[in-house]
């Protein structure tokens, strides 16, 4: 595998699994806040209006500790990620809000006694934390959702790129269980500075050249994606059931990276870039190997929540769960963005 450098601006860490019964938070109607970024950013993973979370070794404003191994990549041998596990308990309603309705994990409310958050791999990123995580049902140990949680202050300030795949400044793993029953394998960041190309046959050609953020959700490890070529047409095309409805075939193979299928409107719309959610493609067609919102720094500066609807292709190529819903909310200074409603996909 190709050799991660590290760098003291990239920093790998482990989550603790550590409980502290004197910390609870409401969990529905106020934001799972956790010590997340770097002392002013509170994050948000989950909220209801009658659970609590009982956090891993949490104390207000305090940090999840540290790892002092290298940045992901850098140590083949390095241990799996913790899966961190944070008990979900009743508690008694405090208050609720209605713009808490469309939070993303309002919809586990019924069954939200004993749901686990299972944690992956987290790492800083100029001074700013990023983590991904699951929800697990206590019922049957089935994937809720799938996220990520990053600081604001990414948008603020859009890092240079970095020294992972195709300029990533981040590659995070998800848990095991993710990986062993979901398309999710790992989260790739690019923080493009200038943009990049945009799809040929485009009514604005400079469409993504706005500054914008690239978030790969991969389905495959990261040994792999460093091994894909770049390519440019004739490639084989996706065959038509493994394309999601109203989307176009993909484009050239970007070293690192991929091919990527957009939503056939993007073509004729005269606007720059805000947000769209992408459909990676191997080089040969054969599979979907990516989900990939992309987002501007504009977007995510007006702590707004929004949705992107999840391309969904008749066939998948592999028999896993794969999400119908896709939710980005805002709350403490930071995102989660979240992938649900899994079904399965052959």
């Amino acid at each position: 595998m190709k050799p991660w450098i590290n760098s003291s601006r990239l920093r790998l860490e482990q989550l603790e699994d550590r409980c502290l019964p004197g910390t609870v938070l409401d969990v529905l109607a106020d934001p799972l806040l956790v010590g997340f970024s770097d002392g002013d950013a509170q994050v948000l993973l989950a909220s209801s209006p009658s659970l609590s979370l009982l956090l891993a070794d949490h104390q207000a404003g305090a940090a999840p500790s540290q790892a002092s191994g290298p940045a992901h990549g850098a140590n083949p041998s390095a241990p799996a990620p913790t899966e961190a596990v944070l008990t979900v308990a009743n508690m008694p309603q405090t208050h609720s809000t209605p713009e808490m309705a469309g939070n993303f994990v309002s919809a586990f409310a019924r069954d939200a006694q004993g749901v686990r958050v299972i944690w992956g791999e987290s790492a800083i990123i100029d001074g700013a934390r990023v983590a991904t995580w699951a929800l697990v049902s206590p019922h049957d140990n089935t994937i809720l959702a799938v996220g990520a949680t990053f600081s604001l202050k990414l948008a603020e300030h859009m890092p240079e790129p970095g020294s992972g795949p195709a300029g990533a400044i981040a590659s995070l793993d998800y848990p095991t269980l993710v990986q062993d029953t979901t398309f999710f394998n790992h989260l790739e960041m690019q923080s493009n500075l200038h943009g990049h190309d945009t799809p040929r046959g485009s009514i604005n050609p400079i469409r993504n050249s706005v500054p914008h953020f690239d978030f790969h959700f991969y389905s495959i490890p990261e040994e792999q994606v460093w091994a894909i070529p770049g390519a440019l047409p004739p490639l084989p095309p996706v065959a038509a059931d493994r394309l999601p409805p109203g989307y176009i075939q993909p484009g050239p193979s970007i070293l690192e990276m991929g091919r990527h299928s957009a939503p056939a409107w993007s073509l004729t719309d005269p606007d720059f870039l805000s947000t769209i959610m992408i459909a990676g493609y191997l080089p040969d067609g054969s599979q979907m190997h990516f989900l990939e919102p992309m987002i501007t720094p504009e977007v995510l500066l007006a702590r707004q929540d929004f949705t992107l609807p999840v391309p969904m292709p008749s066939v998948l190529g592999r028999d896993t769960l794969y999400p119908t819903n896709f939710q980005a909310t805002f709350q403490g200074n930071a995102y989660s963005f979240a992938f649900s409603d899994f079904v399965s996909m052959h």
